[in-house]
């Protein structure tokens, strides 16, 4: 008993002698080198001394960018492979550890400073089966300035064949085919005798910006039928739209879901002007259309239009006939209206005897009338003398 009880103690003091042993420090990554293997992928290694076994440790790598979330990745290997922009300063730190311990070894930083700007605001917008791209050029200008584009599996990697000119210098390119994945972009060229690159992330989901929409309005029965062609980007049920038009310049709105017509009430005495404007809704994406060009449809004018036309002829004619009626009456007045002698001024005459004026001329004295008589001698006939 006394010699099992003597094991045990012995073997608790050589684990706690070996538990108090300080840790031997870990060696940290040596040799950190970066490099591009294309456009867009690139390899990061590094290196331990020859006397540790590599095959025991792991490696944690944090990387850094201004305006992005760290990414934190666990290695065996010493080295890291990936395919994404480096878009400005990027940080590499690199912390080792082996045998499972907890503690890790001193942190190594690598940095990766921001490249030479060639372009800047670089945005795309996609439309139908097509996308824009487009830059603004800085001050430093490469003559041999060229776009080259590919996707997250890095599979293909293809240069602009459309590119877009302003005074003779690139500044967009014009890309066809269907794009619903994330696309990296560079835009790289030769400055003093080096190679410069900008790379850049695009999400086309997220910069949606389809053609305007061809509206179609037809009469049905009382009603209007307004219709259009949902945008051929993604599925018809991430589309909505809005609707504004105006009937006897009345205005009204409306939205609709993913219904590609709506029906309003047709008054043939109105003209109505309609627009319709698309949203691309945010489950699917962001991204929006712009107006469409105003529709006409019906004539402008107002129902009562031929009461309205009717009075003014009405007018119209009362104004010219009231016109003629005084031309007539002031050019006959002296027919239509005679002159007739005051009476006042003729009694008044007759007490003051004026001899200056006679009474005939005051009265209205009716001309006579002129009887023309013609007299004719007839010859009596002579007595007949009776016969004897």
């Amino acid at each position: 008993m006394y010699k099992c009880w003597g094991g045990f103690v012995l073997y608790y003091y050589f684990v706690s002698f070996v538990a108090t042993q300080p840790e031997t420090e870990l060696p940290s990554p040596r040799n950190v080198t970066f490099s591009w293997t294309n456009e867009f992928c690139w390899e990061l290694s590094w290196s331990l001394p020859e006397n540790v076994d590599s095959q025991r440790c792991k490696y944690h790598i944090n990387m850094s960018q201004i305006g992005q979330k760290n990414i934190i990745k666990t290695k065996k290997e010493t080295r890291l492979k990936d395919c994404f922009p480096l878009m400005g300063v990027v940080r590499f730190s690199i912390q080792t550890q082996c045998n499972n311990r907890t503690r890790m070894s001193q942190t190594v930083v690598h940095t990766i400073p921001a490249p030479t700007e060639l372009v800047k605001n670089f945005k795309c917008f996609l439309y139908s089966k097509a996308m824009n791209c487009s830059w603004l050029l800085t001050n430093q200008v490469p003559e041999d300035l060229q776009l080259y584009y590919g996707f997250n599996n890095m599979s293909k990697v293809s240069e602009c064949s459309e590119y877009l000119y302003n005074d003779n210098r690139r500044t967009g390119c014009h890309l066809r085919g269907d794009f619903h994945i994330r696309i990296f972009f560079q835009v790289n060229g030769t400055l003093n005798g080096s190679s410069v690159r900008n790379t850049f992330e695009v999400d086309p989901k997220g910069h949606v910006q389809p053609l305007p929409l061809e509206l179609k309005i037809t009469e049905e029965g009382s009603n209007l039928n307004i219709s259009w062609i949902s945008p051929d980007i993604r599925h018809p049920r991430c589309w909505k739209y809005i609707i504004n038009y105006t009937r006897c310049n009345t205005p009204e709105s409306k939205t609709l879901g993913y219904k590609t017509w709506i029906m309003v009430n047709y008054d043939p005495h109105c003209q109505y002007r309609v627009r319709i404007k698309p949203i691309f809704l945010q489950w699917c994406g962001m991204g929006e259309g712009d107006w469409t060009q105003e529709e006409i449809y019906g004539k402008d004018g107002n129902r009562d239009w031929h009461l309205h036309v009717a009075a003014i002829f009405i007018s119209v004619m009362a104004v010219i006939g009231s016109i003629v009626v005084c031309f007539c009456i002031r050019k006959h007045k002296d027919k239509i209206l005679p002159q007739v002698p005051k009476p006042t001024n003729l009694i008044s005459d007759m007490f003051n005897n004026n001899n200056d004026m006679s009474i005939n001329e005051h009265l209205y004295i009716p001309a006579q009338e002129e009887v023309d008589c013609m007299i004719t001698l007839v010859q009596d006939p002579l007595p007949q003398q009776p016969e004897s």
